[in-house]
Parts: structure tokens; C-alpha cells; sequence
């Protein structure tokens, strides 16, 4: 039995998006497989990392301990305060992530940033959905990424769950994560911690029921007609029963 360990919670009926390029939704479908990306691959220095307000906090809790002297309190402090962060971020290694953004509707900034081209389409689903198509033998966790001033303690202790905070200048991404760890890259390692110069591989593909991820594709705002139409033939040449919509993102509607 795996150990449990809480992440900020994520209704199954939320619904989640996927941006994606033509390659990117061509690897879903032909392999059946999601891409996850180790943490030291996102852009965000603080991936994995402890929040300065746990440190402080940790360091508070230690300094009221009535069981130690002043001057073993304060090298236990030391300790904490030098090692505690390279702990935690030893295991950015060993942490994977399939990320998606959170939205009832559609996002003109995620169109922006993550399809670069016109011949760009969107995955619409659910969190239950994701839950569900998910095949793995990882203990999977799946949260919504909450956003914290780093000053702030966030009361976590177990390095997956860091992989669930981030700083408010990433607010805008609205994002949903799948996160495992690599057990057997970590069972590698010698000892109890991670080892951060450990080569791991940079990512890896896990297996998905596409049927049942997909509920709708929304293509680019901008893209021909001739890609929408092509969008409809791939799901039915792959035998995948989801409706194809023209993102409506800017076209003006008369109820609006």
C-alpha cells in the first residue's frame, strides 16, 4: 500500500485545458502516452524548493524546544537552515509532471503562449477524466498548484508536495498538475536522501486512455478551416469519439 500523502485537493469535475502544437497532440494519440517532464525542466528556479516561511517556522518550533541547551539548539538550527533546502531540492531529480491550466473557458494568454503557430488546438477534459485515463504504476498525485508568497509557510513537509507550490508571478498559468516520483530512479541512489547529481532521465511517456481523456478539441482561434477539418478526420481515423470545436475566442458573439 502506498503511502499517503496529501496535495492541495482538485474537484473531479474541474475542467482543465491542454495547449498543445500538431506534433505534441499527434505523440498523445499515436502512442497513448502523456509527456512528463522532470522538475528541473520547467523554467521556475524555485521548482521543488521549501518556502522560507517553512524554514522560519521549523526554526521557531526548534528554538522554543525546552529539552536542549541554547547552544545545541542553535546547531541544530544551523542544520536546518543549511540542509533543509538542499534536501527537499535534491529531489527535483527524482519528480515528474504532466501539467494543465484550470478554466471554465478558454484562455487567450495560454493560446498565446503555449500554441505558437495557427495550426495550434486545445484538449478539453476534466480532472476526473485525467484521473481516470491515467495508467500507471506510480503513485500518481494529482492538485491544483497553489500560488504563495515565499515568505509564507505552507505547513508541507513531503518533497512531492512542494512540487504543488509556486510563487504568485505564475498565478497566471492556473495550473493543474499530475506529479509522481520516479521510485526506481531513487531506489538507485545510495542512501535515505536523493542525490541531485544522479542522472535521471529528463522525462517519460505514461501510458493514457485517450478515449477517455478527451472530451472536446478546440482548435486555434486563427487556424485555417482546412486544420479544423483535418483535426475531425485524425479523431476518426484513430476511432476517437470527440467533438472538434473553432475556438471562439475572437469572434464577436451578439449575446455577448
Amino acid at each position: 500500500m502506498s503511502e499517503e500523502i496529501p496535495v492541495p485537493p482538485a474537484p473531479d469535475s474541474r475542467t482543465i485545458w491542454r495547449y498543445l502544437n500538431m506534433p505534441q497532440f499527434l505523440s498523445i494519440i499515436e502512442r497513448e502516452k502523456l509527456w512528463f517532464s522532470r522538475t528541473t525542466e520547467y523554467d521556475d528556479p524555485y521548482e521543488i524548493s521549501i518556502p522560507s516561511g517553512d524554514i522560519s517556522r521549523y526554526v521557531d518550533l526548534m528554538r522554543e524546544e525546552p529539552d536542549f541547551d541554547s547552544e545545541t539548539i542553535e546547531q541544530m538550527v544551523g542544520a536546518v537552515e543549511d540542509l533543509m533546502p538542499s534536501g527537499i531540492e535534491s529531489f527535483s531529480n527524482y519528480i515528474y509532471a504532466n501539467s494543465w491550466h484550470i478554466n471554465e473557458n478558454e484562455s487567450d494568454a495560454m493560446w498565446k503562449i503555449y500554441s505558437h503557430t495557427h495550426e495550434g488546438l486545445a484538449i478539453q477534459t476534466t480532472v476526473g477524466n485525467l484521473r481516470e485515463a491515467l495508467n500507471s504504476e506510480y503513485d500518481m498525485k494529482i492538485g491544483e498548484v497553489q500560488y504563495i508568497d515565499w515568505n509564507q509557510a505552507s505547513g508541507f513537509v513531503m518533497p512531492i508536495q512542494f512540487a504543488f507550490l509556486k510563487r504568485p508571478d505564475f498565478a497566471h498559468e492556473r495550473e493543474l498538475r499530475a506529479c509522481y516520483v520516479n521510485r526506481e530512479e531513487l531506489e538507485k541512489v545510495d542512501g535515505a536522501v536523493a542525490d541531485y547529481d544522479h542522472e535521471t532521465p529528463i522525462g517519460e511517456y505514461i501510458g493514457v486512455s485517450v478515449p477517455k481523456l478527451i472530451d472536446k478539441i478546440y482548435t486555434s482561434p486563427k487556424s485555417p478551416n482546412w486544420f479544423h477539418e483535418m483535426i475531425k478526420m485524425i479523431l476518426d481515423t484513430y476511432d476517437i469519439d470527440a467533438e472538434v470545436r473553432k475556438s471562439g475566442v475572437y469572434k464577436k458573439s451578439h449575446s455577448a
